[in-house]
């Protein structure tokens, strides 16, 4: 699923399609790749396929880092996983500069309520 957002966000053997990409991306969110979060949490920061949406963005890379944090030193971790969790650090430092306190903290509730719910669209 995640490949296939790939293709579409990139146009590779088939035309861009953003808001493919986003679906297909989301759903590989949605089905457990985490490597697929930091990806989700960028269409969320530019509107790519979705909404604009920095609250969501900001969710999504506050459960990145939770899931894999960059200093978990996990030993089996491969370095485009060790890559994927200092994007996210630098996304979350990113997206929250420009955001309200009220907002972050809707942005940590969301990123709780995901969470319990399993990281199931109806609750991300």
């Amino acid at each position: 699923m995640v490949s296939l957002g790939w293709v579409y966000f990139k146009g590779e053997g088939t035309p861009v399609n953003i808001n493919e990409a986003f679906k297909w991306t989301k759903l590989g969110v949605e089905n457990g790749a985490v490597e697929a979060i930091p990806n989700i949490a960028l269409h969320y920061a530019n509107g790519w396929g979705t909404q604009k949406d920095l609250v969501r963005a900001l969710m999504w890379a506050q459960i990145g880092m939770k899931l894999d944090p960059p200093d978990s030193g996990n030993p089996r971790r491969t370095s485009r996983i060790k890559r994927n969790a200092i994007k996210l650090e630098r996304f979350y430092e990113k997206f929250a500069k420009g955001m309200s306190t009220g907002e972050i903290k809707q942005a940590e509730m969301k990123a709780t309520k995901c969470e319990a719910q399993n990281y199931q669209s109806f609750a991300c």
